[in-house]
C-alpha cells in the first residue's frame, strides 16, 4: 500500500517538476547559446532564451526546447541541453506558435526572410528534422498573431503580414480554427472589434498575453475569455520582457538614459483574478456565399500565380541560355557591389532598408543578412574596426 503511494507521489512530483521547469539552467542556456553562435555568431546574443511555453513543450516524459525562429530542437534533461535535430536551415518562422499534438512538436506560422508564412510543420524525431503537415479547409493566408489551443483545436486571429516597407501591411480580421483530429481549418468572422490590433504573443502556463504598442490582451484559453488593458496601466512593454516562468513575467526597464536598469515582475494570474471585466470571445460563422466568394477569389489568385510562375520560368530558361558563366548576385548584393567603397554601419543599414528599426532589431537583422550573404558568397562582406574610432565597425564589400 505504502509502496504504491510513494510510486504515485514520485510520478506526480516528476510531472509537476517537468511542467514547471521553464527556466533554463546556466549550463543549458550556455549549451544552446553556443550551438546558435557556432552558425550565426552575434545573433545568439540577441535572443531571449527563457520565454516559457514560447520555447518549451513537455511531451510525454520529454521536455523539448525550440529557440524562436530556429529549427534547433534540444532535449532538456538533468541540467543539460542535448541537441536532437540535424537541421541546417533556420530563420523563416520567428514568433511562430509552438504546441504539441499526438506526441509531436509542432510549429505554426511565423515571419522570416521578408515573408509571413502559413506553414504547419512538426519535428520528425526519426528523421531528426521538420516536416510539413498538410491541412484542408479555409487555411489562413498568413499566420502571425494570436494563437492558442482549446479542446483539441487551434484558434488563430489578428494575423498580420508585414509589407517590409515596400507594400502596405495586411491585417486579417477573421478568426481561423484548426480542428486537430481532422487537420481542417474553419474560417469565422470575429464579433469583438476591440481585439483587433497588432502585437506579439507570449504564452505562459495558463494564459496568452498579446502585447501591442499601446494596448494588451490577456486570454485564458481554457475559458475563451479575455481582458484588455492599456500598457501604461500595468507598466507593460513588450521590449522589456526578459523571461517568463509559470504565469509571471520578469521585465527589465531603463527609465532614463542616466539610470540603471531595474527589474520588476508582473503576475498575470493575479491580474486576471483581480480584473472584473472579463469578456468571452465571440465569432460568427461565415455564410456560404462569403465562403464561396473567398474560394473563388482564392482560385483566381492561384491561377494568376501559376501564370506568373510559368512566365518567370520561361524568363529564367532564356536567361540561362544567354548569360555568361559567373557568380549570380541578387539585386541587393549588386547594389552593395556598385557602391565600390567601405561602408559604415549607418550606410549599410540604409542599404539593407532597416534604418527605421530599433537598435537591437537592427543589430539582429544586420547580422542575419550578412551571414546569409556570406554563406552564398564567402567573405562577401568583411567587418573591420574603424581605425579612427575603435568602437565602430566598417564593412568591406567584395568587389
Amino acid at each position: 500500500m505504502f509502496k504504491k503511494f510513494y510510486v504515485l507521489l514520485f510520478i506526480v512530483a516528476s510531472v509537476c517538476t517537468k511542467i514547471s521547469a521553464q527556466i533554463l539552467s546556466n549550463k543549458q542556456e550556455s549549451e544552446i547559446r553556443t550551438t546558435i553562435h557556432t552558425q550565426f555568431q552575434e545573433a545568439s546574443e540577441d535572443l531571449q532564451y527563457n520565454f516559457g511555453f514560447n520555447n518549451i513543450q513537455c511531451i510525454g516524459k520529454d521536455t523539448l526546447y525550440n529557440p524562436d525562429g530556429y529549427h534547433y530542437v534540444f532535449k532538456l534533461t538533468k541540467g543539460k541541453a542535448e541537441r536532437i535535430d540535424k537541421c541546417t536551415f533556420h530563420g523563416a518562422n520567428f514568433q511562430r506558435f509552438l504546441f504539441h499534438w499526438k506526441g509531436n512538436l509542432f510549429a505554426m506560422g511565423g515571419y522570416g526572410f521578408f515573408t509571413t508564412n502559413n506553414n504547419l510543420q512538426f519535428f520528425n524525431a526519426r528523421l531528426k528534422g521538420w516536416t510539413y503537415k498538410n491541412t484542408s479547409g479555409n487555411r489562413p493566408p498568413f499566420i502571425h498573431g494570436v494563437a492558442f489551443e482549446h479542446k483539441n483545436k487551434i484558434y488563430a486571429f489578428n494575423n498580420f503580414k508585414s509589407g517590409n516597407t515596400t507594400t502596405n501591411d495586411l491585417i486579417d480580421s477573421n478568426l481561423y480554427i484548426l480542428d486537430l483530429p481532422k487537420m481542417r481549418w474553419g474560417k469565422f468572422s470575429m464579433t469583438d472589434k476591440n481585439v483587433h490590433f497588432t502585437g506579439r504573443a507570449y504564452h505562459t502556463k495558463d494564459f496568452v498575453l498579446y502585447v501591442g504598442n499601446t494596448h494588451s490582451m490577456l486570454i485564458a484559453p481554457h475559458s475563451l475569455k479575455y481582458i484588455v488593458w492599456t500598457n501604461e496601466d500595468v507598466s507593460l512593454n513588450k521590449n522589456a520582457i526578459i523571461s517568463i516562468h509559470e504565469n509571471t513575467l520578469t521585465l527589465e526597464n531603463t527609465f532614463s538614459v542616466h539610470s540603471k536598469k531595474s527589474k520588476y515582475t508582473i503576475d498575470l494570474a493575479a491580474k486576471w483574478k483581480n480584473n472584473p471585466h472579463k469578456i468571452t470571445l465571440r465569432w460568427n460563422v461565415l455564410s456560404d456565399k462569403q465562403v464561396s466568394n473567398f474560394s473563388t477569389s482564392k482560385a483566381i489568385v492561384q491561377i494568376l500565380i501559376s501564370i506568373l510562375l510559368i512566365l518567370i520560368g520561361v524568363y529564367y530558361i532564356r536567361r540561362k541560355k544567354t548569360k555568361k558563366i559567373g557568380i549570380d548576385y541578387n539585386q541587393l548584393e549588386q547594389k552593395l557591389i556598385s557602391e565600390n567603397r567601405m561602408l559604415n554601419t549607418e550606410e549599410l543599414d540604409a542599404l539593407f532598408g532597416i534604418e527605421h528599426m530599433d537598435v537591437d532589431s537592427k543589430k539582429f537583422k544586420r547580422n542575419r543578412m550578412i551571414n546569409e550573404m556570406n554563406q552564398r558568397h564567402p567573405d562577401f562582406i568583411i567587418r573591420k574596426k574603424d581605425d579612427s574610432d575603435k568602437r565602430r565597425f566598417l564593412y568591406q564589400i567584395k568587389f
